[in-house]
């Protein structure tokens, strides 16, 4: 049966029909938008997050670069034979 073909009444339960299954892709839609915008913010902050962990660890690197004389505390500093000092450039053998 056609569209032209069927009542008012039938007509309106049609399209209350396709407005519902609409309007279910609609909800479906704003969740997954939602739960995208949510991973995306855990995602900055974890970059965030990362970034300052990173730089710390370059500090730390650094230090751990650092000849007796150039180091706060040389007796945490072990450098390799060959080595030459981060800060000062001395080279040691």
């Amino acid at each position: 049966m056609s569209e032209q073909e069927l009542s008012d009444v039938q007509r309106a339960d049609l399209y209350l029909s396709r407005a519902r299954r609409l309007q279910a892709v609609v909800d479906e839609l704003r969740r997954e938008s939602t739960r995208n915008l949510e991973t995306a913010e855990l995602a900055v902050g974890a970059g965030v997050a990362l970034q300052a962990e990173n730089a710390r660890l370059q500090a730390r690197v650094e230090e751990r670069e650092r000849c007796g004389d150039c180091a706060d505390s040389p007796e945490d500093i072990r450098l390799p034979a060959r080595y030459r000092c981060y800060f000062c450039d001395k080279q040691f053998c």
